[in-house]
């Protein structure tokens, strides 16, 4: 009876659900169609507890789940973009507290490279060859030659992949909104820019372009992208200013690489993404009011123009089942269905594959990794209590969304 029920509730239309929220067209149903609030001005209502995803699947089982109930007007995708040292993670930080969102950092090679119980896969580096080295943003500003810098890009457009898939489904299963900083969209910036300098050749860049257009086609646009604007030369200033070693001592952040970033962003990048989501851009070479933003986002018209159809068509759901469809493959469990589909043949592609005696390598040493013979959380000799376990414990390379709680909390 409740797969029945369900299954009527599917069939009907969400105008009259959502009509609480904002306008809706009389031919298309939108989520999330609004002006988005800052907290002073924000409507306060009673909604359900945010859903567990974390802990908890959603599947076609959760028939008295009231998805739509928790979404309101700044239920939406914030991404912030920019050049290196714009100051995008204070601005995103504040920003999410300022509008009571959610906070996604830019995805951290830690995530990889050190296991749950502490250990650093990359101090093994000594004791391996080149192609076999754990190589992450930092030894590639300081060594741009290595023979695993394709690897690397693909790898960190995994990253924000895998950080915007869990603000997706954080936004559709708790309801707040989320703040990025930076997204997978905007990742064929710093390719171009590796390209133009030679770090890696066109057949790697071919391979990376495939893995893209794989995989990107499974996520949502955002609503509003917001760049922050500040000149190669004070970049420069603030790179120095701020002292980071392999930063200032880079060989890859030189005027020329900072130019491309900057010129694939401006001409490629933002012309695209206004396409479909809204667009603003602010002079930050000297800082600015983060009030006069959220004054700035409050005026934009977010409802679903017929006359603009690209905008936030992303968000168009006919009915509950595309909702709820959302929600399952965006979870963690079948995820890794979609991370698959970046696995593209191109064997002749070689830096982005280990073959034969370097595999059987790996493995052995993973075995030697305190903590790398079983799945987190089932390794005695860790510690683990593993006598009737049966749920696996969280995957640690998943980013996780910084809710605003939690932000509140830090402060």
């Amino acid at each position: 009876m409740a797969l029945i029920f369900r299954a009527c509730i599917d069939k009907h239309s969400l105008s009259g659900l959502f009509n609480r929220l904002c306008k809706v067209s009389k031919t298309t149903n939108v989520l999330q169609i609004a002006h988005i609030s800052g907290k002073i001005n924000r409507i306060q209502r009673p909604r359900p507890p945010p859903f567990p995803y974390q802990e908890k699947e959603y599947t076609a089982l959760n028939f008295f789940e009231y998805t739509i109930e928790r979404y309101d007007e700044n239920s939406k995708i914030i991404v912030v973009e920019g050049p290196i040292a714009a100051g995008k993670d204070k601005f995103a930080r504040e920003l999410a507290k300022e509008l009571e969102m959610g906070y996604m950092p830019s995805p951290s090679f830690d995530l990889l490279y050190k296991n749950a119980y502490g250990f650093d896969m990359r101090s093994l580096n000594s004791q391996l060859p080149e192609r076999l080295q754990a190589y992450d943003i930092q030894t590639f500003l300081t060594n741009p030659k290595h023979n695993c810098v394709p690897a690397l890009q693909v790898t960190n457009y995994l990253l924000k992949l895998n950080a915007y898939l869990e603000s997706l489904l954080h936004v559709l299963s708790t309801g707040e909104g989320v703040v990025l900083n930076r997204s997978l969209y905007s990742d064929f910036v710093f390719m171009n820019a590796m390209y133009q300098a030679g770090y890696l050749n066109r057949q790697c860049r071919r391979y990376y372009e495939a893995v893209i257009e794989a995989t990107i086609c499974y996520c949502r646009k955002p609503h509003l992208v917001i760049y922050l604007d500040v000149p190669v030369n004070v970049v420069k200033e603030r790179i120095q200013k701020r002292c980071i070693p392999y930063e200032v001592n880079s060989k890859v952040l030189t005027t020329k690489y900072l130019t491309d970033i900057e010129t694939a962003y401006k001409e490629e990048y933002l012309p695209q993404i206004s396409n479909h989501a809204y667009l603003l851009m602010y002079d930050w070479a000297n800082g600015g009011n983060i009030e006069d933003v959220v004054d700035d986002i409050e005026r934009i018209d977010m409802e679903y123009n017929d006359q603009n159809p690209k905008k936030l068509c992303d968000w168009l759901f006919l009915n509950l089942s595309e909702l709820d469809e959302a929600r399952q493959m965006y979870s963690r469990r079948n995820r890794s269905l979609i991370i698959a589909q970046s696995h593209v043949p191109l064997f002749e592609v070689s830096e982005m594959y280990h073959f034969g005696d370097d595999v059987k390598k790996i493995a052995e040493l993973q075995e030697l990794i305190p903590g790398g013979e079983f799945s987190e959380g089932y390794n005695p000799d860790m510690g683990d209590k593993v006598l009737w376990k049966l749920r696996h414990e969280r995957n640690p390379t998943i980013p996780s969304v910084i809710s605003y709680k939690e932000l509140v909390a830090a402060e």
